[in-house]
């Protein structure tokens, strides 16, 4: 009854307001108050808005209280004039809008004739007065200006306060191929990107980079906002951040670019890690090009970026060293290598490096083989955007963009990379109706078509050793050592077709502006995600591998089937409404109704193990119970304009925001569910493995979501206080705080009953699990919780007089008992899985991207000489970056506490008065002391929490020379000079190894010589770059 009133009342809602989807505001506000020189209020006085650009304007009159209001501005060039008959005509202008703001700019008229008129140079205001939403905006002059790695400008994003990279974060078509931000305690996969108000999105809903881990289209875009804490009622399906994309349009001038970018590796430096600087070659390059078709009325603009790269990387993997490869391994006696273990040890490459030694300083029959891979990358960006205005009150713009790109990614060893690509098709259609003065609708439809796909090197060397035959190498995994083979989850492919219509209407009346709309968005979800066809190999420790003593052997049976074709409805209405309480204070009042559809298989592949009791799967729908129904969501917010004046404003917000149940929260079970895919895990089976029975035997184990949702949010709060200072610039301070509550994770749910011994729980060997009718049981459940608080502070001045800059500094705590949604390690210092799905609290600790102190410094500034072309037209731009360190866990890998699972891997005991810092202080070598902790005995957990240590900080400055000269007309050359880390910091990663993460024991007790040990840095070292660019 509840769905049918809820489809009901949606329909009506979408009726009578022609359309629908997702809204956001890609546009900006402008408005105010007009009095005479006494300050008495003026109505009726006419007041026209003029983007310069193109000339096109708006026309409103002033309310019975003097107040304006004009919405649903393009961001760009403007001036207001105002006209009233006994008053002289008054021209505000030098007013330049960005996305999302609302400029206040009131107007003071004196009393002469209409035909006299004053013209005021007026900036918009520094200082937000009309709403308590958390946000900033990255302008076109800071796209332009500031160095990017890459060219990719979702790092601007990184300079606004409360948002941290989370920098030891896993990249790929398998989590998201772009950078992982984090806003203000939230999850990367809780943001929204938005592109022209069309949800940008990936696949995986983390941020829309290419197959090369970039946002390109600098040349492209004409600003973006962040908005961090207690957005409006009309955003929806983000629990995190909201980050709205606008492109450029073209003008009444015809204006266009073309640029070169150059990077080699003659002009960098080697990293920490590198021998030698490896290669590297990249070329960035392209155009824009825009202008006016009819004036005033037709605009176009267009755009292309290309990339070719050629990479070297430097790859430390751990390998048998010499001795161990004749069966010589310290401490024991002489190994006599089986004939059936000869394949398998021949795979690994002889070791180059040096030789991984203990505590002691002894060898452990280990040792580094380091190599150079390299990686190859392209990348073809293109966008074409029209603007049309049919009348005064009628426009329409439509923009196609195209990203399509691949990458070679080598994986630990060369013979075995990984080939990624992602192609990206995004349009948007807009029209704006201006019905009245007071009246506007904006309707939109958008689609967004994203397909990341990875694949393993179809040339295997090494097919005459494979696990099943007529497939390719699978994986070889040995504790100690590092992964050898084919990647077991690929190939994959995850293609997401969005379909998006928007309409939204804003009514102006006295002291309400209102907008109220409703959301429609259909995703089509098609792919293919195979795991383990090829098997995996697995042994406990170096000492097992070399004797043939194995762990277990993983396969998924021939036959399984990993394609799905899911089907997903998202509706949302709401209704927001901005009082002007007062002359000071406005009053932000909204809420928000979302629904989503439980998703639908085309070809009916739906299944799942309801209880985990059940003896067997349920076929059939649905997937889960609907949470979805009666979901709304209140927004509040306030802003005090203190004093009236503009320069000094207290603001404060609150809202709930909800996570919904997409496709990025079950992808993992529903591409390896029984009975459509059927995996085993046989233990210790003998070799040579025999596929006939082993097909045949083992355990099943299955991937499942829970069954009975409930609903999952978070809940956002602030308090800021901004004040305007001399020199065109603001400070704010800002308290910023966020709740998560049951948030999805994963774990394996069919563990063994533990025994308590002492007050500890204890496994006996062979326990049995839960359900004896399955082993591994992942299964992506509900419960885990966050929370976050913030403060931060901010300095920023707007361009003038040559000089821009912008500071921020957060001090932010992030705690949570999971990081990410899925099944996957989204982080390397997190874990796949929970420690135990049963008692969460065990988990609850530092985020993976919880980073406590985090500064940011940008600066543009145009040099003050002049008198030749020589010394005129310099620009020096800079961005500094200093960030404590993300923190890690200490781990167990394998069973040793025999609870049934290798997936929640076991921590070690803390040893009691022995500190964590090495005594000699930190280095690479020996970042913490595994003497610090113990191992717990085999059947009983380790009572070292999660997230209790911390890897090394950030420090990083950027810096970009730029020399423009001007040529004929409207032309000019611009010559950039970049470098990246000027100081050549080594910025080292957490230690972690693809061996076994941050192990300190093997799963024997063994304490691993690699424990401390840091590998590899988490940026690169300084290299620099050179671009030309033609403007015209």
């Amino acid at each position: 009854m509840a769905f049918r009133f809820v489809l009901r009342f949606a329909a009506v809602f979408f009726c009578f307001f022609v359309t629908a989807a997702a809204a956001q505001d890609t546009t900006a506000t402008i408005l105010g108050t007009l009095t005479d020189t006494s300050g008495a209020v003026l109505p009726g006085v006419t007041v026209t808005v003029t983007r310069v650009d193109t000339a096109q304007t708006r026309t409103v009159t002033s309310d019975e209280g003097g107040r304006y209001r004009v919405a649903l501005l393009p961001p760009g060039r403007y001036e207001v004039t105002a006209q009233l008959s006994g008053f002289q005509t008054v021209v505000r202008s030098g007013i330049t809008l960005t996305v999302g703001q609302e400029a206040l700019v009131n107007v003071q008229m004196a009393l002469g004739n209409v035909a006299e008129s004053i013209t005021v140079e007026a900036a918009a205001p520094l200082v937000e007065t009309t709403t308590g939403t958390i946000s900033h905006v990255v302008t076109e002059q800071q796209l332009g200006s500031l160095p990017l790695n890459g060219r990719d400008f979702s790092q601007l994003a990184l300079l606004q306060p409360g948002v941290v990279l989370s920098r030891s974060s896993v990249n790929g078509s398998n989590v998201g191929q772009g950078i992982k931000i984090s806003v203000a305690g939230s999850r990367p996969s809780q943001n929204l990107f938005t592109l022209d108000g069309t949800a940008y999105n990936d696949a995986l809903n983390n941020t829309p980079a290419s197959a090369n881990g970039v946002m390109t289209g600098v040349e492209t875009i004409k600003e973006f906002r962040v908005i961090t804490n207690a957005m409006s009622a009309e955003y929806g399906r983000a629990g995190g951040g909201v980050f709205n994309v606008v492109t450029k349009s073209g003008t009444n001038q015809f204006t266009g670019s073309f640029f070169e970018f150059l990077r080699d590796n003659r002009l960098d430096s080697k990293n920490y890690f590198d021998d030698d600087t490896p290669e590297f070659r990249r070329n960035q390059f392209g155009g824009s090009f825009g202008g006016p078709v009819v004036k005033n009325r037709t605009f176009f603009f267009s755009s292309y970026e290309g990339l070719r790269e050629h990479k070297g990387i430097t790859q430390v993997a751990l390998v048998p060293d010499d001795n161990a490869r004749r069966g010589i391994l310290p401490n024991r006696a002489p190994i006599s290598i089986p004939a059936t273990i000869q394949p398998y040890l021949s795979l690994f490459p002889v070791a180059n490096g040096d030789l991984i030694r203990n505590a002691a300083g002894n060898p452990t029959g280990i040792a580094e083989y380091r190599a150079v891979l390299n990686r190859r990358s392209n990348q073809d960006f293109a966008m074409f955007r029209i603007d049309q205005s049919f009348t005064g009150s009628s426009s329409i713009f439509a923009r196609y963009l195209l990203d399509d790109s691949e990458r070679d990614e080598p994986v630990n060893y060369p013979q075995w990379p990984n080939l990624t690509s992602n192609t990206k098709h995004v349009l948007t259609v807009e029209q704006r109706q201006i019905f009245s003065a007071t009246v506007v609708n904006e309707l939109r439809g958008g689609f967004n078509r994203s397909k990341p796909r990875e694949d393993v090197n179809p040339f295997d060397p090494r097919r005459d050793i494979a696990f099943v035959p007529g497939e390719m190498f699978g994986e070889l995994a040995v504790t100690g050592l590092t992964e050898i083979g084919t990647d077991r989850t690929n190939p994959k492919q995850f293609a997401q077709d969005l379909y998006q219509f928007t309409d939204q209407l804003f009514i102006v009346t006295g002291r309400h502006a209102m907008k109220t709309g409703v959301d429609w968005q259909n995703f089509r979800y098609d792919g293919d995600s195979q795991s383990r066809t090829r098997g995996r190999l697995r042994f406990r420790n170096i000492s097992d591998f070399l004797t043939g003593a194995t762990q277990q052997f993983e396969l998924a049976k021939p036959g399984s089937d990993f394609e799905r074709h899911y089907r997903q409805n998202l509706i949302g209405l709401w209704l927001q409404d901005d009082i002007k309480v007062s002359g000071q204070m406005t009053l932000n009042a909204g809420v928000r109704y979302e629904f989503v559809t439980t998703p639908t298989e085309r070809d009916g592949k739906v299944s799942n193990l309801r209880n985990i009791m059940d003896p067997a799967v349920t076929v059939g729908d649905p997937l889960f119970l609907n949470p979805t129904k009666t979901q709304f969501a209140p927004r509040l917010g306030f802003a005090w304009n203190v004093g009236g004046r503009g320069t000094t404003a207290v603001r404060g917000g609150a809202g709930i925001f909800y996570e919904e149940p997409l496709f990025y929260q079950y992808r993992s079970p529903i591409f390896r569910a029984l009975p459509f895919v059927d995996r085993a895990v046989i233990a210790a089976p003998a070799l040579p493995l025999n596929l006939a029975s082993l097909g045949t035997g083992g355990v099943p184990e299955n991937e499942l979501l829970q069954y009975d949702l409930d609903t999952t949010y978070m809940t956002q709060y602030n308090v800021s206080l901004q004040q305007e200072l001399p020199w065109d610039s603001a400070v704010s301070v800002a308290y910023i705080g966020s709740r998560g509550t049951n948030l999805m994770g994963s774990g394996d749910v069919n563990l063994a009953v533990p025994q308590i011994v002492n007050g500890r729980e204890f496994f006996p060997a062979g326990g049995r699990r839960r359900n004896p009718n399955f082993g591994t049981l992942r299964m992506n459940l509900q419960g885990f919780r966050s929370e976050y608080n913030g403060l931060s502070v901010g300095w920023s001045k707007r361009q003038t007089h040559g000089l821009q800059f912008q500071t921020s500094y957060t001090y932010g705590h992030s705690m949570d008992n999971r990081s990410g949604s899925g099944g996957r390690q989204e982080f390397r210092n997190g874990q796949a899985r929970t420690f135990d799905p049963y008692n969460l609290d065990l988990d609850w600790g530092r985020s993976d991207f919880d980073i406590r102190h985090n500064a940011v410094v940008n600066v543009s500034y145009e040099l003050p000489f002049s008198g030749s072309a020589a010394v005129e037209g310099w620009q020096v731009s800079a961005v500094g970056t200093f960030a404590a360190g993300v923190p890690f866990t200490p781990i167990i890998p394998g069973d040793s506490d025999r609870d049934g699972s290798t997936d929640n891997v076991n921590r070690p005991n803390v040893v009691p008065g022995v500190s964590t810092k090495p005594a000699g202080g930190r280095t690479p070598e020996h970042w913490y002391n595994p003497e610090a902790f113990a191992f717990p005995g085999a059947g009983f957990r380790g009572n070292a929490g999660r997230n209790i240590l911390q890897g090394p900080g950030l420090a990083t400055i950027d810096l970009s020379i730029v020399k423009a000269q001007r040529l004929a007309g409207r032309t000019s050359l611009q010559l950039r000079f970049e470098v990246f880390n000027l100081l050549n910091h080594a910025n080292f990663d957490i230690p972690f190894n693809d061996a076994d993460g941050q192990a300190v024991f093997d799963d024997t007790g063994a304490r691993l010589p690699t424990a401390g040990r840091i590998f590899e840095t988490a940026t690169d070292a300084r290299e620099a770059q050179v671009a030309i660019r033609f403007l015209f």
